[in-house]
This record gives C-alpha cells, sequence and structure tokens, in this order.
C-alpha cells in the first residue's frame, strides 16, 4: 500500500455555506493575476466549464458576484474581481498563510486537461442543451450556462467562440441587436436559433386570470416571486414587465431569489416554497404548473466573423440547424422555428 497523506484545506464559511476553499481561492487568484476567468482555468489546467460552475456555486452561497466581466472601446477589456471577491481572498491569504507556518505549503490539486475545440456560453434552455449533447459526440465541448448578458460579454472577450442570448430591447420591440453593439462585438454572425413561448408559471392550485392581476398581486405581497439570475434574459425581461406596471423590484417579496436555470424556476414553484415565476412554456407543462402567455422570444446564437472558419464552430451551426434539432423544435411544447 502507498504511504497514506494527509491534506489540511482552508475554508470560508458564510451563512453556514462555503464560498471560498482552496481551488476556489485559486482560481480567483489566477482571474486577478491574468484578468480572464478562460486563461485562469487555462493556467491551472481547469475546464473552463468548471470554472464557471466554481464561480457559479460560490456566488449563489454568497449571495452576491464574485467576478465580473466588463469590455471597453479598442479592444480593452477582462474579467476581474469585485470587491467583495477581494476582501474574501484576502481573508483566505490570510488564513492559508497562518496554516502553512503550522504544516508547511499545501499543494494544488488541479490536473492538466486539453483544451476545448469549442466554448459556447449560453442562456438556459433545454433545446440548446440538447444540441450541445449532440455536438459533445464528435468534439471536446465547454457549454457554460452563463447568462445572456455574461454570454455576449465572453463573446466579446474571446473567452466563448459561441454566445447564446434572448435580451429584449423594448424600445425597437426587438431581440440583441443593441446588445452586441453594446458589448462591442464586431461582425457577429448569426449561426441559427429559434422562438420560445414566455409564460408567468404559478402553482397548479392558484387561479391568475391575467398578468396585470399577477403583478399587483406581486406588488400587494400576495405572491411569492421566484427569479432568474442577474444578467439573464428572463430576469431583464421581468424588471421590464414590473417597469410597464409601475411596480419597483423592492415591493415585490422573493425578488432577490434568484435560480441560475428554468428548470429550478419551476420546481422551486412545483415544490410549494415560491408561487409564480417568469419561464418558458416548456419547462411550466413539463412540471404541471398554470401559466399565462407573455410573449414569443427570439433565441439566437452568435459567433464573430474571425471564428467562423473553427471546426467547432462549424459543427454547432450544423446541429443546430440540423433535421433532428428543427423536428424537435417543431414537436416541443413552446418552440417554433423562425
Amino acid at each position: 500500500m502507498a504511504d497514506p497523506k494527509v491534506r489540511f484545506d482552508i475554508e470560508i464559511i458564510v451563512n453556514g455555506e462555503v464560498v471560498l476553499d482552496s481551488d476556489t481561492a485559486r482560481l480567483l487568484r489566477e482571474i486577478k493575476r491574468l484578468g480572464s476567468l478562460l486563461k485562469a482555468s487555462q493556467s491551472l489546467g481547469l475546464p473552463y466549464s468548471k470554472a464557471w460552475d466554481m464561480i457559479n456555486h460560490a456566488e449563489k452561497s454568497l449571495g452576491s458576484k464574485l467576478v465580473e466581466t466588463w469590455r471597453g472601446g479598442g479592444g480593452k477589456g477582462g474579467t476581474r474581481l469585485t470587491r467583495e471577491a477581494e476582501k474574501l481572498l484576502d481573508a483566505y491569504i490570510s488564513a492559508e498563510s497562518r496554516l502553512a507556518g503550522c504544516i508547511g505549503p499545501m499543494f494544488p490539486r488541479f490536473q492538466p486537461t486539453r483544451e476545448p475545440s469549442v466554448i459556447i456560453a449560453y442562456s438556459h434552455d433545454h433545446i440548446l442543451e440538447l444540441a450541445t449533447g449532440l455536438l459533445s459526440n464528435d468534439y471536446s465541448v465547454e457549454a457554460i450556462c452563463s447568462g445572456s448578458l455574461r454570454s455576449l460579454a465572453m463573446l466579446s472577450l474571446g473567452e466563448a467562440d459561441i454566445a447564446c442570448a434572448h435580451l429584449y430591447e423594448p424600445e425597437s420591440n426587438s431581440f440583441n441587436i443593441g446588445y452586441l453593439q453594446k458589448y462591442y462585438i464586431e461582425d457577429p454572425v448569426l449561426l441559427g436559433g429559434f422562438k420560445r413561448e414566455v409564460v408567468l408559471a404559478f402553482r397548479s392550485d392558484l387561479t391568475v386570470s391575467s398578468v396585470e392581476e399577477a403583478v399587483e398581486l406581486l406588488r400587494r405581497g400576495r405572491l411569492r416571486l421566484v427569479n432568474r439570475n442577474p444578467g439573464s434574459g428572463t430576469r431583464l425581461f421581468l424588471d421590464y414587465l414590473l417597469r410597464k406596471h409601475g411596480v419597483k423590484p423592492r415591493q415585490v417579496k422573493g425578488y432577490n431569489n434568484a435560480k441560475y436555470t428554468h428548470e429550478d424556476v419551476v420546481k422551486e414553484i412545483a415544490l410549494g416554497r415560491s408561487d409564480i415565476g417568469l419561464t418558458i412554456r416548456y419547462y411550466s407543462e413539463l412540471y404541471g404548473l398554470n401559466s399565462i402567455p407573455i410573449t414569443w422570444e427570439r433565441y439566437e446564437c452568435f459567433t464573430t466573423k474571425n471564428k467562423t472558419g473553427k471546426k467547432g464552430v462549424k459543427a454547432f451551426e450544423e446541429v443546430l440547424n440540423s433535421t433532428s434539432i428543427k423536428s424537435l423544435i417543431e414537436k416541443l411544447p413552446g418552440y417554433r422555428l423562425f
């Protein structure tokens, strides 16, 4: 038998949840040093999707953001730590220094990993995840469920090859176009997409007859909302609906109860922990919820002109526009072809 080894670790806990351990701390250090989540994950030999999962888990446990992507003119931009992350990392480094003084240096656990064929940043969707699953049969795929805004930011920064989003623009009654300009995405190329039906889903034992009634019940605190994560297209659309009816987020019970996927939203309602949430029809029907139709949105996947020759990008475009995916779009509830 090989000699047993003892490993010590440091954990920072907030409200009973582990927010920072040695792996996440190393990731934050590399983000701070390199100014890029992609470069940080590559430096650590860490799959990019795993890096995103670590950040998302820590942010969910903490209840606030640890990293932010930004883009300025002249090709400048990157990923940087928030003030909250800086404070946590400083606390971790201090504790690590005290522990190392007692037991000696601590050793990394990450192992090298191969570079993915294609990196896809997307807003949560059932069809998109089926498409990436098909693509992964032949290619090494990093699929990051990062939300619409982060997905476009990652494409702009070169941290993703493809970004899939559904960002509504009330001024022009359109989707995504203005956000592509806002994030300085030069020469965007639309690879494909589909339409999804957005609904207000609520518990099967409730009766709500209209959007106006639902919003009024939320304003009066009679219904508990479950929301999507900041930066998601669905959350931004909900904010638009609330503004349209003169309701402020602080008036809504559960506004800060945020979930990263549509399925998590409908599960929360089905389990009775919340009463209502904005989601897509497919998941609402899957869990047997009542719903009120809101609109049909465009869910679109983009790349940039300089990435169109990449094999993984071409393959994704083929899968997204394949007969099998189009057949699913036509059959599943709440989906349509363009």
